[in-house]
């Protein structure tokens, strides 16, 4: 790769400092080499370690992202005026970004926002970063403020006039010491560095030729019927694994798993459904219910296996006092739920042995179906209802759904219904698929980056219901595997070693990454860094889960291509497992714009059919931007 700069401007701005205990100090002029803009304000005194500073940008590119690094204290942040009509904008204790349309940074039309902030500096330095677009001028300015008082700290404009260069990422440091009067010396000199912006213009370039066709092609083999939900230790999710590995070795990765293999088998427990869950109102009517659409075999982290008939009995919120011994075999129903504490619900349940539980949901579903391997199972069958059921379950009654929580407790309705579900705890075998990219730098190839998705999905339900898991997660798995043939394609090897995983037994409580982070392969004090990617294929916004620089380093990445995101700082999927081992991780997952999860999550509608390719393209491309970063030292 071409060796070329990054543009790091380093300005030391030095002072002298003539203070006396409780004093002012002297005024000194500005230099008389200080822009001839600059302002003649009399001499600044501030408290030492405390600045307010103004930082004023402007620019005709089409974004731009400005940062305070080394986290000294902010005290506020806030916006003090925004000129033009920019797309967006936003100043926040990180800083200030600012976008606006590509057409008018074109055509020269400048936006600008300003942000005063007042640091608590723990350092006499502060470093800053810009990281701006392609084409345009975009000018900073920080000048330290005291009252009506200001002095011009830093005053640069960078230009550039071709729309394929220039998308440079400067960093620049201020020395805030003393009292600040003005500005000399301001300099800009070019270092050498192992990152390079030609360098990073090759990253973009290679990580924007990710096929999402070819990724597409993944999913619908991991996401057919023939798969069968990919269940973990089903004979389907074998086939699943052996695609993957197979897909693996001749894309150019060595075996990382044991025994010269692919794969890290391991054995497990999961729960799995032996008969169709059943709900229904006997009497008065007959009203059947579909599992999953209109209620849920499971309540909280509890999954109930048996049968009951008979009468429903309204128990209120089901507080311990509210249960008895004359409730032995008999139906109960409580809620709405997020009145009922559910886990006594259950212990008073099984203590008092009734024969079903009831919990009314103020959620109308549809309920996710769980691959159970989070939940408890107890031995009465447990359903979270619909508003529609509890409808239906008041039929013939004097009561109303208002009339709810005005009832006593106990109180036997009228209507009579029949419940059952059947499950069963089994041993059942795992397997990791893992491919290894040796690094090329004999002073990096022992750090490993990780990137990995889980491949496993919930199966399918005893009635031939197919859970085929397009988004959730043959997605991820297939931008996991488009980047190993992307990268085998270009010819990339990154300085660190990268171990390409897919993890099976997500849906069954991280069983597969768990499993890894306590028998890894690789020493963990060497994992600098794990990248997950879950459920990327429908949806309306990408969210970044986790803290730390490498969820950073994939905000930074969706800033690059100016993709929006929403952060959240817990970790949500299998980089729990490296996470909790205190390895830098983050996660690439698509929900709803509300930060809900999409409605087909864990249903039959998750199928290849409602892949939506956008997403797919955009966080292969995310994907295969950030590990180029990660594995390559930065």
């Amino acid at each position: 790769m071409k060796k070329a700069y990054i543009l790091q401007l380093i300005l030391l701005l030095s002072f002298t400092l003539a203070m006396q205990s409780g004093c002012a100090g002297t005024d000194t002029p500005p230099p008389t080499d200080a822009p001839t803009d600059a302002p003649t304000a009399p001499p600044v005194q501030q408290t030492p370690g405390e600045r307010t500073m103004l930082v004023k940008i402007s620019s005709s590119s089409d974004w731009m992202d400005f940062r305070i690094l080394d986290d000294p204290e902010i005290q506020s942040a806030e916006s003090v005026n925004v000129t033009g009509n920019p797309t967006g904008h936003n100043v926040t204790e990180a800083g200030i970004s600012l976008d606006q349309p590509l057409a008018d940074a074109e055509d020269g039309i400048s936006v600008g926002v300003s942000g005063r902030y007042q640091i608590a500096a723990a350092e006499d330095q502060i470093r800053f970063s810009l990281n701006k677009g392609c084409i345009g001028i975009t000018s900073v300015r920080i000048s330290m403020l005291d009252g009506d008082s200001s002095a011009l700290l830093f005053d640069y404009d960078y230009q550039a006039t071709e729309t394929t260069s220039g998308c440079e990422l400067i960093e620049f440091v201020l020395d805030i010491s003393g009292i600040t009067v003005g500005q000399e010396d301001l300099t800009s000199e070019p270092i050498e560095s192992e990152y390079s912006v030609e360098e990073d213009s090759t990253y973009i370039k290679g990580a924007q030729m990710f096929d999402e066709d070819e990724a597409l092609q993944h999913i619908e083999f991991l996401a057919s019927d023939d798969l069968q939900g990919r269940l973990l230790g089903t004979q389907e999710s074998l086939e699943a694994g052996e695609y993957i590995a197979d897909f693996f070795e001749e894309n150019g990765l060595q075996p990382a798993g044991v025994d010269v293999s692919y794969f890290q088998p391991f054995t497990t427990t999961i729960t799995k459904p032996i008969d169709q869950a059943v709900l229904a109102v006997t009497s008065p009517g007959s009203h059947t219910y579909t599992t999953h659409s209109e209620y849920s075999p499971r309540v909280g982290i509890h999954v109930g296996t048996g049968g009951a008939d008979g009468p429903v009995i309204w128990l209120g919120q089901c507080r311990p006092s509210d249960f008895s011994g004359s409730l032995a075999g008999q139906i109960v129903l409580c809620g709405p739920q997020s009145g009922v504490n559910i886990r006594e619900a259950v212990s008073n349940a099984l203590h008092y042995k009734l024969g079903g539980l009831l919990i009314f949901s103020e959620d109308d579903g549809p309920y996710p179906r769980s691959g159970y391997g989070w939940g408890k199972l107890i031995n009465i069958p447990a359903f979270t209802i619909s508003r529609e059921i509890i409808e239906d379950l008041l039929e013939g009654s004097q009561y109303g759904l208002a009339d709810l929580n005005q009832l006593k407790a106990p109180t036997t309705l009228t209507v009579t219904v029949s419940m059952s579900s059947s499950y069963e705890k089994v041993e059942a075998q795992g397997r990791n698929v893992l491919g290894l990219l040796p690094g090329a730098d004999d002073a990096l190839k022992d750090e490993y980056v990780i990137i990995g998705a889980h491949y496993d999905h919930v199966g399918a339900d005893p009635d031939g219901t197919v859970f085929n898991g397009a988004s959730d997660n043959a997605s991820g798995t297939a931008v996991v595997m488009e980047i190993a043939r992307l990268w085998d394609e270009q010819g990339i090897r990154p300085a660190r070693s990268v171990v390409f995983a897919a993890w099976d037994g997500e849906e069954m409580g991280l069983k597969g990454a768990h499993y890894y982070t306590d028998n890894p392969i690789f020493p963990l004090g060497n994992t600098v860094a794990f990248i997950n990617v879950d459920s990327i294929g429908i949806g309306d916004l990408f969210y970044i889960y986790g803290e730390g620089a490498v969820a950073d380093q994939l905000e930074d990445s969706a800033a690059i291509f100016s993709i929006p995101v929403q952060r959240r700082p817990q970790a949500l999927g299998d980089d729990i497992a490296f996470a909790d081992e205190g390895i830098l991780s983050g996660s690439y997952m698509v929900f709803l714009d509300n930060g809900n999860y999409y409605p087909e999550l864990h249903q039959p509608e998750d199928d290849t059919e409602n892949i939506q390719l956008d997403l797919l393209r955009t966080a292969g491309i995310l994907s295969a931007y950030s590990l180029y970063h990660s594995s390559n030292g930065n």
